[in-house]
């Protein structure tokens, strides 16, 4: 009995690795992009800051339809199907914007690309539910809340040197592109079914619909609590680098809000041990 826990155990962690560093690189894939900006705009032939525009637009459109029909392919084709079309739309993606021919393909595989993980990051939290237990939860869904600054940091170190050796943006974002790949193959090995909607010791399934989600308060809660964090994110990384005279690039403003983000899930984590009386204590000293 003990060996079969160990070995689900086992598998749920390898299950959550693939996701996590899935996530992680197409965060590395989309920042060596925004890297490469100037030469990849000079290829093809146009304006780099509007080369940064048109495909900042097109991954913020691939977010947002990419979110709505996550949850009806999800139910449809089951967790293993699905993760594997979002990781695959990461890769194909990626394979697209390297070998396009055209500008407008390369908006195409950066679109496609961002609608993979726009797909991808909503399947993280029914992975959570099914393998892990309720003292685990937290802090995996902390990890996972992460993965993309994680990208970020790690982006900093490695893409870099990668551009350096590789010498092409091509070739340079095919690297990346290649990882992706591979670890879309891992999920496709490792990964598995499990059925949606189940809670108890019976495991009964419930019916949980649209318009009971539109009746939860958190469903309106947490977006708009996390939509301010998210605009003076954007402002950040996209509008403050590109006044003249700024002080501090893209990237490091990028690595510093990666690196935050890491501080502050660890932090979160310890924070999810305690009591709601004991983190408002902390909290209070803090502040003072």
């Amino acid at each position: 009995m003990e060996n079969e826990k160990s070995r689900a155990m086992g598998r749920a962690y390898v299950i959550e690795g693939i996701l996590f560093f899935t996530y992680a690189f197409f965060a590395v894939n989309w920042i060596a992009g925004s890297t490469l900006t100037a030469e990849i705009a000079k290829f093809f032939g146009v304006d780099s800051a509007a080369s940064s525009s048109f495909v900042s637009n097109a991954v913020t459109i691939a977010k947002i339809i990419g979110n709505f029909l996550a949850a009806g392919i999800l139910n449809k084709l089951l967790p293993k199907k699905s993760i594997a079309i979002g990781g695959g739309l990461i890769f194909v993606g990626s394979l697209l914007a390297v070998f396009s021919n055209s500008y407008l393909m390369f908006i195409l595989g950066r679109f496609v690309m961002g609608f993979g993980g726009a797909v991808f990051v909503i399947y993280f939290a029914p992975v959570v539910i099914h393998y892990f237990t309720d003292e685990q939860k937290p802090t995996i869904n902390a990890l996972n809340s992460v993965a993309y600054n994680f990208g970020a940091v790690l982006a900093l170190l490695i893409v870099k040197p990668v551009i350096e050796i590789m010498k092409t943006w091509q070739k340079s974002m095919g690297f990346f592109t290649a990882i992706s790949g591979l670890l879309f193959i891992f999920w496709s090995i490792f990964g598995e079914d499990f059925e949606l909607n189940k809670t108890g010791t019976n495991e009964e399934k419930i019916n949980y619909t649209i318009s009971d989600t539109l009746k939860d308060k958190v469903t309106w809660l947490l977006p708009f609590s996390y939509s301010g964090v998210l605009i003076l994110y954007l402002t950040l990384l996209q509008l403050f680098p590109r006044i003249e005279g700024a002080a501090i690039t893209t990237s490091k403003l990028s690595a510093l809000t990666g690196i935050g983000g890491i501080i502050g899930t660890l932090f979160a984590i310890v924070l999810s041990k305690n009591t709601i009386r004991e983190n408002l204590s902390l909290l209070f000293v803090v502040l003072l």
